[in-house]
């Protein structure tokens, strides 16, 4: 490690500490106990020391002790270990110049340290006297003097010696058998490298080191100044030469060698402050030139300027005990000091402390003023007191003992000094008023009988507003304002009657700001007091949960306005508020909360001002803050600083005329110069404390300050470094950050964490580096670094790659050497294998034909069977769908749709066979349309309400109103999936109810998309825990039982589930035995065309409920928003019938009724224009057809509530005759050229454009177009892409390339396409078409696209379906993986064609297709049969075309699969597909025939 530069930057630091410290004083520092005191084997501290790292070393009774700021490592002697420290007693410490530490011991003798291992080696004294010896183990002192060598004093008289740490020799200075003492007590070193030694019985020698050989010199000492004087204890050289002499009984020696005179320093001084006891144990000189004597009564700390000393304690300081044995300055300016007691530092105050020398009474500040002289009057619990800050230095204030004695208490809490006169606020005996003119004091106290006197005698504050108002606040007597003519008070009180009246009478804190507003803070909020009028009043501000940018809190302690206008808020448990001044003057109630957001230490701030740089200030329970508003930063402030206390007292604060701050406390108060704030610029250096691997310490050869590189093996899994920055200001607040160079690119920030730990790291050289800051949070320049070496792994190291490279080339060798003796045999076996493979080819080509034939077979099988089977149920359907539509009865109604839904029920059973026969084959397509599923499950819900009546089952249906009302997805899917569930729930259900719930969890509101939920959920048997591991397969239910109760194939689960995840979905399920099942679909990313807005903003008229029943009425809200209709509820009859309503419909639960004639009289007394019964499906509604006007089957649904809406008629038949002609020109006619060779879609195309006025002209391939086109003039052309002789493309290009060369304008050209891929998009844009149409189109469609060319032709007038049951028989029920038979979206384009010209088009082109089918069928399986792809693909092509423009939607899809099988595989023959095309042919004509038959 690096060590050079951090050692250099500590010394510089010392170097910058000590140039700012020049001008300490011992009242510059503050004392507190070191947290090493509790790690200390034990409590007397004999020595401290700093060694070269600047680690902290503390000697006691019990054994040596390591300190970094942090923890305390602890050395004691042990027998059983030989590397520990010889001996517990330690006396002595100091490092050589290699960096090793020596301690010595009274009793072990000299140890040496090895900071490597932190093992000790131990050098004792020997029977003879040798130089490689000590004269004794019992040492009581040492030094190190400037050429390295140890000079060790010892007890007993046994003289003292010179000890050389390189050699480890001794040169021994034997005692001096004539003296009666010669025991050698301490050595120190002058400037002029004179070594001074004090010896017992001798007093100063002198040994001269300047020649070559030594000569003991004894220096005369002056009896007069050692009388008395018979135990030395500690000898200090001043940076002055000076010698300071410490004793055990004769207090302290100053000695000059120049002059060879000595002072004493005694206890018994008569000078003013003398030493504070007569034993010192020794004596330093700090870097400002001040000495530190360490006597049996605290330190004693004398200044050069003065003679005098300063004394520093257990009373005045928290000094752990009076008895002090060792002082010590450490690099960084701190002080030790060890005592008997433990130890405790002092480090450099930023702020002066004031105290009172009358006792802790009078240190307890509450409020400050300050008089003309500049003089600083000060509120205490004992009265007032002045501090005048021109003395300088004066750490007292002094009793204003002449107005204490008259003024009614000494608990002064408020202060306000003016011209004449001072005004006094107490606690507890009201307000006076000293005038400075006649020293006489006039009191003012609440009076119960003087209604002009103050209601209370707690005075808080005193303001005098700029109107020349006095205005004084009290605790438990509101606000009340001086009147000076009459000596009385106008009293403002708390009235809970008047919202005008100020908000609590416990007054706080008052302020004017700038603008003249006053401010009062109570105990309930802040106040603005407005006395413009005549009529006082009060506007209260407070705090509110629910209002994030009210008042943090009720109790605002402290008001200021700063520079800028704002005012700052001081609040109990709330921190720090701001108000601007505009917000302010406006009155509005918008305050910015400071606590979390700038690190205040407390939420509780006693008091604020602010600095004239803008910088707010403030008192807590946890010291000081300074808040830069501009940086949004804080700085916080404790005892290390030099405060007077943790805690600071409420509105103690004051900023004289010089910008200077006083803060008060209970001990005295701090006076703050911000202007002149200067922070310890000691920049420490930072050191490796500890390393580890998988948690065992690992040590080196050489200290870790001093390791280069550390090496880690390659399967290593844990290694850890422990630092520290060793500046003992404030540890705790020491920052750390390292980087790893290599690994990590940037700095990662530790904060005060001080260890970092990797776990496998890669192979490779890293570099570790490391910084740390002081206790301000400077960061030292100086890093720490050194080299991480990860060994890559045996098998990956140098050797291993080149045994690797051997290896390789002798295995290439013999494999070479092998293949060649190989090559014969195989080229022997060869033929024979040539020969079985051949045979083996013959036999797998059988085999799979073989499997081909019975795969068709299977297929063909099922569908010809399921053909059978749906040949009678359409019978079935079609007359029951028929029956319908013949004069019935309400209940003969429902019970023939209850049969046409069975019959459509069984349908969907045979289909299910199919369609899990398709999902193995992997057929299933999943369609993308727009459907309305709300719709869907309404629908759902009224067949299935049939089935639960019948077994007397509640039935609930449930939807979010923000479900959109279109969505883009595979709606029969979803009808299959939910009808299934909601079957299966009714059918395991013998009590209770079964529940339908829908729900919409928006994911992306820009696109529309969301995640749609349908949860499906009964009361019924439950499932078993291990059926529901096998639910979801084919063929498999809960147990046999189920099947033989319940019936069932096991299919519908099956079938759910894959359709499901087919649309990316999930299904799952929970069940408990005996209480129910739910199934919970939920099918992410769902598209909502226009966000899913409704089709229409008109909000219909509201409608009333009438239940009891609390799951009928949510359920009847959520369709009641979705039908946007206004539900009002009635729970009671009462409620019905005088609750004033603004709907005229009430929807009545019949299940709300105890009988017939109850249900009777509530119908017959209720006065609503229209009665709707809400009923089962077999309620008998006759005895009631003739009060009621409609009925809704439950649950109810948003469909059945949007049939009641008022107005909901027909659309007309009118037409609206907005005609102009675009290119054709005004009155010409619209003349248009289609190219289609298929007759249907040539009829469908000319029937749609001539309802629009157009002339149509035909042509059956694109040559043909192309003559058309050359012959006459044309305002637009619907050109299709696949025709014979010539296609759609070609045809294009050619027109293109005509008008070029003929220079006539471009004419619109409209693509007709069944294909909507990107390819043909891009295709038909390169051969110069304009424009896509898709086939089926609609009329809008076609309509939308000439206006788009700008040909405006006339308009249909509204053709929208109609809202009847009608609509339902225009699909039918999936019979081709889940696809609809009919596209009503192509329909309805025929059937406006219909209407609007009387023409029966449909008949005609369902002939035509009739024909053109057939042909086409015999041309795909001859093609097919022939394996023909460009056949296959030009019939399929073909019949897609047709069947999308008549909406035949499932012969759409077939052929388009037909068509992509022809693209991709020539081979494969399609008898299946078409097998399916014939079957999906007759449904649709089947469909079409009964969408024809008339009503």
């Amino acid at each position: 490690m690096k060590i050079s530069v951090n050692t250099l930057l500590c010394f510089l630091g010392a170097l910058l500490f000590s140039n700012v410290a020049e001008s300490l004083s011992p009242r510059d520092y503050t004392f507190q106990l070191s947290p090493a005191t509790k790690e200390l084997t034990q409590q007397s501290v004999r020595s401290v020391f700093q060694d070269s790292n600047g680690f902290i070393w503390i000697l006691t009774q019990e054994g040596l002790h390591k300190f970094d700021g942090y923890s305390v490592t602890r050395f004691r002697a042990s027998n059983r270990d030989p590397a520990s420290i010889s001996h517990q007693s330690t006396t002595d410490i100091v490092e050589d110049s290699n960096g090793f530490l020596w301690v010595s011991t009274a009793g072990g003798g000299l140890n040496k340290y090895n900071p490597a291992n932190h093992k000790f080696s131990s050098i004792q004294a020997a029977t003879t006297q040798s130089d490689k010896h000590p004269l004794s183990n019992n040492i009581y002192s040492m030094y190190k003097d400037s050429d390295g060598f140890i000079w060790i004093a010892y007890e007993g008289g046994a003289g003292f010696s010179r000890f050389s740490p390189n050699t480890q020799k001794f040169d021994h200075f034997p005692p001096d058998t004539t003296a009666k003492q010669t025991r050698a007590v301490s050595f120190v070193e002058t400037a002029d490298k004179k070594l001074w030694i004090l010896i017992d019985g001798l007093g100063l020698l002198q040994l001269n080191r300047q020649r070559d050989f030594e000569n003991i010199i004894a220096v005369t000492t002056d009896v007069e100044n050692f009388t008395g004087v018979t135990r030395f204890s500690h000898l200090m050289a001043s940076k002055d030469g000076k010698l300071w002499i410490s004793t055990l009984n004769g207090g302290l020696i100053k000695f000059n060698p120049n002059t060879g005179r000595f002072t004493r320093y005694t206890n018994e001084s008569t000078r003013n402050r003398a030493l504070s006891d007569n034993t010192v144990y020794m004596s330093i000189e700090d870097q400002s030139n001040n000495v530190w004597v360490a006597t049996r009564s605290g330190v004693s700390v004398w200044e050069p300027e003065s003679d005098t000393f300063t004394w520093i304690n257990a009373t005045n300081s928290n000094l752990p005990d009076d008895q002090v044995f060792s002082i010590f300055q450490s690099k960084a300016g701190i002080i030790w000091i060890g005592t008997f007691n433990g130890l405790a530092y002092g480090t450099r105050s930023l702020f002066s402390r004031v105290d009172s020398e009358t006792g802790s009474s009078g240190d307890s500040i509450n409020t400050f003023a300050e008089d003309g002289d500049g003089r600083i009057w000060i509120g205490t619990n004992s009265g007032i007191h002045i501090y005048d800050p021109r003395g300088g230095t004066s750490d007292h204030y002094q009793p204003a003992t002449a107005i204490n004695e008259k003024i009614s208490s000494q608990l002064v809490m408020s202060l306000l000094i003016e011209d004449e006169s001072l005004w006094i606020g107490t606690l507890d005996a009201g307000l006076n008023r000293f005038s400075f003119e006649n020293n006489k004091v006039e009191t003012y106290k609440k009076r119960i009988s003087d209604e002009g006197s103050l209601k209370a005698d707690g005075i808080t504050s005193i303001v005098r507003a700029s109107n020349g108002n006095l205005l004084v606040g009290t605790y438990g007597g509101g606000l009340s304002v001086f009147i000076e003519k009459s000596k009385s008070f106008k009293t403002y009180l708390f009235d809970p009657n008047n919202p005008d009246s100020i908000s609590s009478n416990n007054v706080i804190a008052i302020s004017e700001d700038s603008a003249g507003d006053i401010w009062i803070g109570t105990e309930n909020g802040l106040n603005f007091f407005d006395d413009s009028a005549e009529i006082v009043k009060f506007k209260g501000f407070k705090s509110s949960l629910d209002d994030p940018e009210s008042l943090s809190s009720n109790m605002p302690w402290a008001l200021h306005e700063d520079k800028s206008g704002t005012l700052w808020i001081g609040t109990q448990s709330g921190g720090l508020n701001s108000w601007t001044r505009d917000d302010r003057r406006r009155k509005i109630n918008r305050f910015s909360q400071y606590l979390e957001s700038i690190n205040l230490p407390s939420a509780d701030v006693y008091a604020i001002t602010s600095d004239s740089d803008g910088n707010i200030w403030m008192s807590h329970n946890r010291g000081l803050s300074r808040f830069s508003v501009d940086k949004n930063s804080t700085e916080n402030f404790d005892l290390s600083d030099g405060l007077q206390g943790s805690e600071f007292n409420h509105g103690a604060v004051f900023r004289d005329s010089k910008s200077i701050l006083y803060f008060g406390g209970n001990n005295g108060f701090n006076i703050i110069d911000p202007s002149n704030l200067r922070k310890s610029v000691y920049l420490p250096p930072v050191q490796i404390t500890e390393f580890k691997i998988l948690n065992e310490e690992v040590f080196f050869d050489e200290p870790l300050s001093e390791r280069k590189e550390i090496e880690l093996a390659h399967d290593f899994r844990y290694a850890s470094f422990t630092f520290a920055s060793l500046d003992y200001t404030n540890p705790s607040s020491n920052l750390y950050r390292y980087k790893l160079n290599g690994f990590d690119d940037e700095w990662i920030e530790l904060g005060t964490s001080r260890s970092v730990s990797f776990t496998s790291l890669p192979a490779g050289n890293y570099e570790f580096l490391l910084q740390g800051s002081n206790s301000d949070g400077v960061w030292s320049p100086a890093t720490l670094s050194f080299s991480l070496r990860v060994h890559p792994a045996p098998w990956f190291s140098p050797i291993a790659y080149i045994f690797y490279g051997i290896a390789a080339i002798l295995v290439m060798a013999a494999i070479v050497a092998q293949q060649r003796a190989r090559s014969a045999l195989a080229i022997a076996r060869q033929r024979e294998l040539e020969n079985k493979v051949q045979e083996r080819t013959v036999d797998l080509e059988e085999a799979r034909n073989a499997a081909e034939r019975a795969n068709r077979a299977k297929s063909d099988f099922l569908a010809t069977v399921t053909h059978e089977i749906r040949t009678p149920l359409h019978g079935i359907i079609g007359m029951t769908e028929l029956l319908q539509h013949t004069p019935l009865s309400e209940e003969q109604k429902r019970y023939a749709l209850a049969a046409h839904s069975s019959g459509e029920s069984l349908l969907d059973l045979i289909n299910s066979i199919l369609d899990f026969s398709k999902i193995e084959a992997d057929k299933v397509v999943v369609e993308r349309i727009e459907f309305d599923l709300v719709g869907l499950l309404d629908e759902i819900c009224y067949i299935q309400s049939e089935a639960a009546n019948r077994k007397s089952l509640g039935m609930f249906y449930y939807i979010e109103p923000n479900i959109p009302y279109r969505l883009i997805g595979d709606p029969t899917k979803i009808r299959q999936i939910v009808t299934n569930l909601f079957s299966n729930a009714i059918k395991f259900t013998e009590e209770g109810s079964v529940t339908l719930r829908a729900g919409w969890k928006p994911e992306d509101s820009t696109h529309g998309k969301g995640s749609l939920s349908i949860e499906v959920s009964d009361t019924g048997i439950g499932i078993e825990p291990n059926a529901k591991e096998r639910l979801f397969e084919a063929f498999t239910q809960a147990d046999a039982s189920t099947t033989r109760k319940y019936g069932g194939t096991g299919l519908g689960l099956a079938i759910s589930k894959n359709f499901v995840e087919l649309m990316c979905g999930n299904l799952s399920v929970e069940s408990s035995l005996g209480v129910g099942t739910k199934f919970l679909i939920t099918i992410p990313s769902l598209e909502a065309p226009g966000n899913g807005k409704s089709p229409s903003e008109n909000v219909a008229s509201g409608v009333t409920l009438y239940s009891i029943n609390e799951r009928v009425i949510e359920s009847f809200v959520g369709h009641a928003k979705r039908a946007q209709r206004k539900a009002y509820i009635c729970r009671t009859q009462t409620e019905a019938f005088v609750k004033e309503h603004t709907s005229s419909e009430i929807v009545v639960d019949v299940d709300a009724f105890i009988g017939k004639t109850d249900l009777i009289d509530f119908l017959s007394d209720c006065h609503f224009e229209r009665k709707i019964l809400l009923c089962s499906f077999r309620f008998d509604t006759e005895p009631y057809e003739n009060l009621i006007d409609s009925v809704i089957i439950k649950p109810a649904s948003s469909t059945s509530l949007l049939q009641l809406k008022p107005g909901n008629r027909l659309p007309n038949d009118d037409f609206t005759d907005d005609v102009h002609f675009g290119q054709a020109g005004k009155g010409e006619v619209v003349r248009v050229l289609i190219a289609e060779d298929l007759e249907t879609n040539q009829k469908i195309a000319r029937a749609v454009l001539e309802m629009f006025g157009c002339e149509v002209t035909v042509a059956n391939n694109g040559k043909e177009a192309l003559e058309r086109f050359k012959e006459s003039t044309y305002n637009v052309v619907f050109m299709d892409c696949q025709m014979p002789v010539m296609d759609g493309y070609e045809a294009t290009a050619s027109i293109r390339e005509h008008e070029q060369i003929s220079g006539i304008r471009k004419t619109p050209i409209i693509a007709l396409t069944a294909g909507n891929s990107n390819d043909e998009m891009r295709r038909g844009i390169a051969a110069g078409m304009d424009q896509y149409l898709t086939k089926p189109f609609k009329m809008d469609e076609i309509r939308d696209a000439l206006e788009s060319q700008g040909i405006v032709v006339r308009r249909a007038a509204h053709t929208e379906s109609q809202d009847d049951d009608s609509s339902d028989t225009r699909t039918t029920t999936n019979v081709y993986l889940g696809t609809e038979t009919l596209n009503m979206r192509a329909l309805e384009n025929i059937f406006a064609v219909e209407k609007q010209t009387g023409s029966d088009l449909l008949e005609k082109l369902i002939d035509g297709y009739r024909n053109q089918m057939t042909q086409k069928i015999e041309q795909l399986k001859l093609a097919s049969k022939e394996r023909d792809s460009n056949s296959i693909f030009s019939a399929a092509h073909a019949i897609k075309s047709m069947s999308s423009n008549l909406g035949a939607e499932r012969v759409r899809i077939i052929s388009s699969e037909i068509e992509k099988i022809s693209k991709s595989d020539s081979a494969r023959i399609l008898d299946g597909e078409i097998n399916e095309l014939e079957l999906a042919n007759e449904d649709f004509l089947s469909a079409i025939n009964r969408l024809r038959r008339p009503a």
